[in-house]
């Protein structure tokens, strides 16, 4: 197959299917391995007296966090996520496990930022919004503009 004919939709196919190859694979890692190994080590040190025995269910949830899924638009998956959030219709638990955080320590660590910069601002005379990187209520990721179709490009489509 000569890659240099792929349109972007063609791209975004083979990305899809290759996503869904690697889901399909962490899948049975995490599954097939590493849920076993935990329920092993977890037995182990129960046997071993190191972790007092349960009463019920296992006291010491375990989940495990799959990286990011491949895409070729990174741009238009972050302004999707980014108004998700703002509308409430993606969790901040989906959204920072997705990148293998926990939720409360992340909001937990926005939280005290801000009221770092609450205090600059009052230590400084600074206005808050100039002192971050980003201004709330900023709009979202932008789109790059389009590269302009070169010789080489228009002969391969």
């Amino acid at each position: 197959m000569n890659s240099e004919k792929l349109t972007g939709t063609a791209i975004r196919f083979v990305l899809n299917d290759a996503a869904f190859a690697f889901r399909d694979i962490q899948d049975r890692i995490i599954d097939g391995g590493l849920t076993r190994i935990y329920s092993w080590v977890i037995a182990s040190f129960i046997k071993d007296g190191k972790l007092p025995s349960p009463v019920n269910d296992l006291p010491w949830p375990v989940s495990f966090t799959r990286p990011l899924s491949i895409t070729v638009d990174q741009t238009r998956v972050s302004s999707a996520e980014i108004q998700l959030l703002q509308n409430s219709l993606l969790t901040y638990a989906d959204f920072w496990n997705a990148r293998g955080k926990d939720w409360r320590e992340e909001l937990r660590q926005h939280a005290k930022e801000e009221q770092f910069l609450d205090e600059l601002s009052k230590e400084t005379g600074v206005s808050v919004n100039r002192l971050r990187a980003l201004p709330a209520g900023s709009a979202s990721i932008q789109e790059p503009a389009p590269e302009p179709e070169t010789e080489q490009t228009a002969r391969a489509a």
